[in-house]
């Protein structure tokens, strides 16, 4: 094992906090030394024991993916690298064949497509085929599209002057992908992508921000088909340097979010229909901010925000990660800083330990891989401690069985984040997963005592 494991607590600068939110608790927890940066970290399930792996593509090898598998201790040891083509660099992860374990998405610019490397449940991956785009190969997101219980593929194309262009494979139940749709857009080299249902009908959406101080989201038709439409209002200066979608205050209609170099964040409210509201709420920012993630955080139901941050002078990356802690009715806390014991080059946050509170990991300069696992796991001021949760069997195949020893709220997400199951029990809840597919399914019960999660497996 060449991942050297360290711990130690992370002080939480911050100037005075908006209304009740109280700093998060951080603690250093690994450091995986590391060559060349990386521009590329994805948390996957790679094999059966259920512990979170990585898979990593960096600088210094574009031939190979970094791959390391999670360990009962919530840190990772180092696997046999991923051979791949040396302009694949675009990656996105996902269960496309239904057998438990992720298989990875890669999209190459230079190659104007991408291409399937199918997990194989130990860490290793076998080469699949190429699928061709119109132009060059950018982002790429594996997403049930049609809602048919198959995972489907979004690739845009774009860049060198060539229009963002969104590509929809379906995928099929033989691990082939058929080209279903090619739709255009007037705008150039796309920076987000966001698959969301925007306006509320049942249909997965697909928000593109670009270069330019603009966006186009597709919006899918009951037909399967995509229809682009545009921020139709005026932009004021400054001009924003991207755009997000995330529903911040909790309408479960998504929100924009339009962040600013020059120090800034501006939200605009999203509305019923298709449109935002052209007015906006905003909030001062560091000024450099550049990468920012939208992750609830601290696990209170809000949305915040994560960006690392550049300075404004050099346009060289700094060591500092803030994170704005949502208080509600598009209000956050000031910002709270963490350093880093390196230069940030790339960085993501997602849960590394099954604890289902995300941590933050990044690519330090000179160092290598370093996690910052997240302390913050008050949830509610009842008497402390997470309810048992039992789920059985597991793995499971055609019934799941939860069980709970006082009265429960109890969602089923999938490993894509879709709510497969909800209900109410005071004992335990028995269910029918014929229909289900297969793979990791998320657990989650609530009950006034806070929160329990348990990952399953249905075969």
């Amino acid at each position: 094992m060449s991942s050297i494991k360290t711990r130690s607590f992370i002080g939480l600068l911050t100037t005075t906090l908006s209304g009740w939110t109280q700093p998060l608790a951080m603690e250093f927890t690994q450091t995986i030394p590391m060559t060349g940066k990386a521009h590329s970290i994805s948390v996957a399930q790679l094999n059966d024991d259920a512990y979170p792996d990585m898979v990593v593509l960096t600088n210094d090898d574009f031939t190979k993916a970094k791959v390391y598998l999670g360990t009962p201790q919530g840190t990772f040891e180092v696997a046999t690298p991923m051979v791949k083509n040396e302009s694949y660099r675009v990656l996105d992860h996902g269960d496309l064949n239904a057998d438990g374990f992720d298989d990875l998405v890669i999209s190459s610019y230079w190659g104007g497509g991408f291409k399937i490397h199918w997990g194989n449940g130990d860490g290793t991956f076998t080469e699949g085929q190429r699928y061709g785009l119109t132009g060059h190969g950018r982002k790429v997101k594996i997403h049930d599209l049609n809602r048919d219980g198959i995972p489907d593929i979004a690739a845009l194309s774009s860049g060198s002057g060539q229009p963002i262009t969104l590509h929809i494979y379906s995928g099929g139940n033989d691990q082939s992908f058929t080209l279903k749709g090619v739709y255009t857009s007037v705008l150039d080299t796309d920076r987000e992508m966001t698959i969301v249902d925007k306006n509320g009908d049942g249909l997965s959406d697909i928000m593109v921000s670009s270069s330019f101080p603009w966006f186009v989201i597709f919006y899918q038709q009951t037909d399967g088909t995509f229809v682009p439409q545009y921020w139709p209002f005026e932009i004021e200066l400054p001009l924003p340097t991207n755009y997000l979608l995330a529903d911040l205050n909790g309408d479960e209609t998504p929100d924009i979010i339009a962040q600013y170099w020059e120090g800034e964040f501006r939200f605009h409210e999203g509305l019923q229909d298709t449109l935002f509201s052209p007015s906006n709420t905003s909030i001062p920012a560091p000024t450099g901010m550049w990468r920012v993630q939208t992750v609830d955080i601290n696990r209170d139901g809000l949305i915040d925000l994560v960006t690392d941050k550049y300075n404004e002078h050099t346009d060289e990356p700094s060591d500092s990660i803030f994170i704005f802690l949502n208080t509600g009715n598009f209000t956050f806390s000031d910002p709270q800083l963490i350093r880093f014991p390196g230069v940030v080059e790339y960085y993501i946050v997602d849960d590394l330990n099954n604890d289902h509170f995300p941590e933050i990991i990044a690519s330090c300069r000179d160092i290598g891989l370093v996690m910052a696992s997240n302390l913050d796991v008050v949830l509610t001021t009842d008497p402390p401690g997470p309810p048992p949760l039992v789920s059985y069997p597991n793995p499971f195949t055609d019934r799941l069985i939860i069980r709970t020893e006082e009265p429960a709220t109890i969602m089923i997400y999938s490993s894509q984040g879709e709510l497969l199951q909800s209900g109410q029990t005071t004992d335990q809840l028995d269910i029918n997963t014929s229909t289900w597919t297969k793979g990791i399914h998320h657990v989650q019960v609530i009950t006034e005592k806070g929160v329990s999660w348990q990952k399953v497996l249905k075969q």
